[in-house]
């Protein structure tokens, strides 16, 4: 797999996926506010035009707005139909009852891509890194404790470094095993 697109280039984990795989894949970015100075960047609803010279399309795409969140649903479900090869990013907090908005949408999502023919699951924990905002810097703060405590009631969660993350990712795309739930954390 050598072309690769990555939907929501512009959020956390979508940049830093993207600047990981440049080294080697040729990477695509796609993102609801491309970056007007980046040659490489193409707004969100081109995917569905270019969507034949890509090998594999990561999906990463979330928006806190229902409107949007629906909008994104849309997409990835005709994503889906074309049947190219999709990994999609979900959350492993799924395991748990807890009804977030990140949650629901979510798991609309996980059902969308299993009608595509080639599609892939990750479930990452909550991850930590080096960015400094947000639930990131929240957790790179904790992480200086011996251990670390997590939500709890009916939340199942775990947690991974950003680097562990993207090596996974690199494993998975090698391996090109399809239709797996993958979860990553610990």
């Amino acid at each position: 797999m050598s072309n690769i697109a990555i939907v929501g280039a512009n959020g956390y984990l979508g940049r830093m996926a993207s600047n990981y795989f440049k080294k080697n894949f040729l990477i695509t970015e796609y993102s609801s506010k491309p970056e007007k100075a980046s040659k490489n960047q193409l707004h969100i609803n081109e995917i569905l035009e270019n969507i034949e010279k890509h090998d594999l399309i990561i999906f990463f795409c979330y928006s806190q707005l229902r409107s949007e969140q629906k909008k994104i649903e849309n997409l990835f479900s005709e994503i889906c139909e074309k049947n190219r090869p999709v990994i999609l990013i979900s959350t492993f907090t799924l395991y748990s009852n807890y009804l977030s908005k990140y949650n629901i949408h979510k798991t609309k999502l996980e059902n969308i891509i299993q009608s595509s023919k080639q599609w892939i699951i990750l479930r990452p924990g909550l991850i930590h890194g080096n960015m400094k905002t947000g639930l990131i810097k929240t957790i790179s703060r904790f992480r200086k404790f011996p251990i670390l405590f997590l939500p709890g009631s009916d939340s199942k969660t775990g947690i991974v470094h950003i680097s562990f993350f993207l090596e996974e990712l690199k494993k998975i795309i090698g391996d090109k095993k399809f239709n797996q739930v993958h979860n990553i954390y610990y």
